[in-house]
């Protein structure tokens, strides 16, 4: 979410593509995260306007309320670490379900990760890969 506000603060247009681009997502994880930005930040003196084959655009319209918003603790941007690449969900994914100590369904954590399930479940090939390969040196061993 504080990436796609990164991006939408230089005040130009991106469309739902370019910025799944920036943020090494699907465009419908975008979609879905520009309706929750939206909702969080509306309160506080700014909007995304959606405009039909351009893009969507942070209009700030009281920059006072807006920017005392940012500075909060709460603000977009403080929650827990999510990975962003293949490669560093790979290992979160790993390191997660290493340490979970019950049973994971793949709808929360898809939700929690902010992809989709078919990523998610890609995703969990490799780290089943890695696992096979892992088991099968240590077994050699």
């Amino acid at each position: 979410m504080k990436q796609i506000l990164d991006i939408l603060s230089d005040r130009d247009y991106y469309t739902a593509e370019m910025l799944a681009e920036e943020i090494h997502a699907g465009t419908k994880t975008v979609r879905n995260l520009l309706k929750e930005i939206n909702q969080e930040i509306e309160p506080h003196g700014a909007v995304i306007v959606s405009k039909y084959g351009v893009g969507y655009f942070l209009n700030i319209q009281d920059i006072e309320k807006y920017e005392a918003y940012c500075r909060k603790d709460h603000a977009l941007g403080s929650e827990e670490y999510l990975p962003s690449t293949s490669e560093e969900r790979i290992q979160y994914l790993l390191e997660y379900l290493i340490n979970s100590g019950s049973y994971v369904k793949l709808e929360k954590l898809s939700e929690s990760l902010y992809i989709s399930k078919r990523t998610l479940t890609e995703d969990l090939k490799e780290v089943e890969q890695y696992l096979k390969i892992q088991y099968s040196r240590n077994t050699q061993a």
